[in-house]
């Protein structure tokens, strides 16, 4: 037997600690469930000054309750911003959110930080957020790269710790069908009907997986893309609307019959070049020193950190969170 088997060894983890000058201080309000659903939501998520959290209601609870505070400001800015709802909204009392209850509201305002400093963060994978920046990565194709990175904080009970996971990741935007007429013609949209898009889903105002089922000629210079998103609603759009998915293994016979094997090939590598990936089998618990200069470089060139939370200072410590190999994580 090996005499170090026994030997704990230390791991990186692709996470930040987060630092907290104290607990974080909000303003609990309760709503009933149709006005929460029908405006309240929308006004919370819009509030560029605002982070919220909304735990899920308890089975039959009528009401929802969530829990408000403001970014870069004290809590009595959040008062005054709460009176744009007070027809809606009972506003309850002002409390401090348990270190294990922060997550989500310090998450948010995370990507409420990355927004306000010029980061788009339009998708989600899962229960990881996900921004991206800046301009295209190289790419003479229609499809467009970005570099981007996925995040989400965690509660680690054994620690009392909160951690931000960073995942830097490409953002691949497919190109519009607008983009494809005028690239190469009608023809080519053709051989996209009964294939996988993101069409704007208008009830939502956003961005919806969707079935291209037809494109329509209104007369010589106009078309619309006949649509079918996955709840069955069937609606015509503007070919601006409709967009390929971020996905180039998805449209390989397309991109080949619209350019030719090798520029496939060549959108493959440079996906492949720029996903930052540790492998297949990638988790957020892997070592991560090939991670730690892109980690920094998003942490310090995005200028997020530091920032106020109802007047609670929170930052990161630029130091990877360090484990054992014995430790529960």
């Amino acid at each position: 037997m090996n005499a170090n088997s026994n030997a704990k060894r230390t791991m990186y983890l692709n996470a930040l600690p987060i630092l907290l000058e104290s607990l974080i201080p909000v303003i609990e309000i309760t709503v009933n469930k149709e006005s929460y659903i029908k405006s309240v939501k929308k006004w919370l998520m819009n509030a560029k000054d605002i982070s919220y959290w909304t735990p899920r209601p308890k089975y039959g609870d009528s009401d929802y309750t969530s829990y408000v505070t403001v970014i870069n400001s004290g809590l009595d800015h959040a008062k005054q911003r709460l009176k744009e709802l007070i027809d809606v909204v009972k506003i309850n009392k002002e409390k401090t959110l348990e270190i294990e209850r922060s997550c989500k509201i310090i998450e948010q305002a995370i990507m409420k930080r990355f927004i306000a400093q010029g980061w788009k963060c339009p998708i989600k994978h899962n229960i990881n957020n996900s921004c991206y920046y800046g301009e295209p990565l190289k790419s003479k194709y229609l499809f467009k790269f970005y570099k981007s990175v996925e995040f989400r904080v965690m509660y680690l009970k054994d620690r009392n710790t909160l951690l931000l996971v960073l995942l830097p990741r490409i953002y691949v935007q497919g190109p519009t069908l607008k983009e494809i007429l005028e690239k190469s013609g009608k023809e080519s949209l053709n051989k996209l009907i009964n294939s996988e898009c993101s069409a704007m889903y208008n009830i939502e105002r956003k961005y919806r997986k969707a079935i291209l089922q037809a494109i329509k000629k209104i007369n010589d210079d106009k078309y619309l893309a006949n649509v079918v998103f996955y709840d069955g609603t069937s609606v015509d759009l503007e070919l601006d609307k409709v967009r390929l998915i971020g996905n180039v293994l998805y449209y390989k016979s397309f991109i080949t019959d619209l350019y030719d094997q090798e520029t496939y090939e060549d959108l493959v590598k440079l996906h492949r070049e720029y996903s930052f990936s540790l492998g297949p089998k990638e988790s957020s618990f892997k070592i991560a020193l090939e991670f730690k200069d892109l980690i920094l470089e998003i942490v310090r060139s995005s200028q997020v950190f530091p920032f106020k939370l109802g007047g609670v200072k929170v930052d990161v410590d630029t130091n990877l969170f360090e484990i054992s190999s014995g430790d529960n994580v």
